[in-house]
């Protein structure tokens, strides 16, 4: 189905269903989700990070601190190996579940950090694979025994797939085979925002443990938590900027790039003229979502081209049939980032047709997005 990045972004999704094609990874979300990105859930807490974070230091605010996976300062019985891989520089190859591997780092100050991740998963499955992460010896809370680390599948070929008929079917999925960069998460989706590392100014350690899957690992890196202002803050910034005023530009659903579920495929709606493409006799694929895009943390990418430097508003073409009287939520990211803090929850609300609907503030005015000419997701 046809979304629209005009002088809205028109992004296709479906709290339930996506029809027209969105341009930005989209989350999905529990639908109690808070805007603080902490527990959700009366059983959230059961991790200690909720605790943990209370009493944590204020957001680090410095440039990354990047650490080379080949680079480790110890290891007990991973059976670990070095070599360099294809623009990666030195990489970490862990080809057993055993052991550990542990990273001795400085930070400048008392402060919060994320810590992510430049990975590749070594073994086709479905299942993520999953480490553990302890700081100095210690797990900073419960659920760091085990985190974690996403897969991503992408369209087999690019192909147009049908039978005999032409009616049209989905492609296979494959693993997505190239290194993925992610902040370390709550594998859950109960926590919404990735975690945050308490540190005191000083040399610490920090020790991963034995991937349940075969991994590589290109580097390791401390980064500063993003905090993103509210959209009446960010606007602020706006002021030199022009609006974009050009024909819209349309994303269709069905044509993400990344999912971290193989089962995110795209789908056929026949029973619709308002989901695009559509044919009164065929099936096509025009949309993706529904029954397979609702657990907390699954995830869509979508790329577009924004034709020059502006501000965009987007809009969403989608159907949520699941929560009657209620809302669906989804969290928003432009280039790997949530723009602002709005963008956490993106709500959905219940019908049992199809609708577009901008992005927009309760007052019913849109959320603008400034983008640069150029490639975006």
């Amino acid at each position: 189905m046809t979304s629209r990045l005009y002088g809205k972004i028109a992004a296709a999704f479906l709290s339930a269903v996506i029809a027209a094609g969105c341009l930005l990874p989209v989350s999905a979300e529990n639908e109690e989700n808070q805007k603080n990105g902490t527990a959700v859930l009366p059983n959230a807490d059961e991790s200690g990070y909720t605790e943990y974070l209370s009493s944590a230091y204020e957001a680090y605010r410095g440039n990354d601190i990047l650490l080379s996976g080949a680079d480790f300062t110890s290891e007990e019985g991973s059976g670990v190996r070095t070599e360099t891989a294809p623009g990666e520089n030195d990489i970490l190859i862990w080809e057993s579940t055993a052991g550990t591997v542990s990273y001795s780092f400085d930070v400048p100050q008392n402060a919060s950090y994320n810590i992510s991740l430049t990975y590749l998963p070594l073994e086709e499955s479905t299942i993520k694979p999953a480490i553990g992460v302890r700081i100095d010896g210690e797990y900073p809370f419960e659920s760091c025994d085990r985190i974690g680390l996403e897969r991503f599948w992408t369209d087999a070929d690019d192909q147009k797939h049908t039978d005999s008929v032409g009616n049209e079917y989905s492609p296979e999925q494959k693993l997505y085979e190239n290194f993925i960069t992610r902040s370390l998460t709550d594998e859950n989706g109960i926590i919404t925002k990735p975690y945050v590392f308490s540190l005191t100014a000083g040399t610490h350690v920090l020790t991963i443990e034995a991937p349940s899957q075969g991994i590589s690992i290109a580097s390791v890196a401390l980064t500063a938590p993003s905090v993103p202002l509210s959209y009446n803050d960010i606007s602020k910034t706006y002021l030199s900027y022009e609006k974009y005023s050009a024909d819209p530009i349309v994303i269709e659903g069905e044509d993400a790039v990344l999912k971290n579920s193989a089962s995110l495929t795209a789908k056929c709606e026949n029973g619709s003229a308002l989901v695009t493409p559509s044919s009164a006799t065929l099936s096509v694929l025009n949309y993706i979502g529904g029954t397979t895009w609702k657990s907390p943390g699954t995830e869509l990418v979508w790329e577009f081209d924004a034709p020059e430097d502006g501000l965009y508003k987007i809009g969403f073409s989608f159907k949520q049939s699941d929560i009657t009287n209620g809302y669906s939520y989804r969290q928003l990211k432009i280039d790997g980032k949530v723009p602002f803090d709005e963008a956490y929850t993106v709500k959905f609300g219940y019908s049992i047709s199809w609708e577009f609907e901008a992005f927009e503030n309760e007052e019913g005015e849109s959320y603008l997005i400034y983008l640069t000419k150029g490639r975006h997701t």
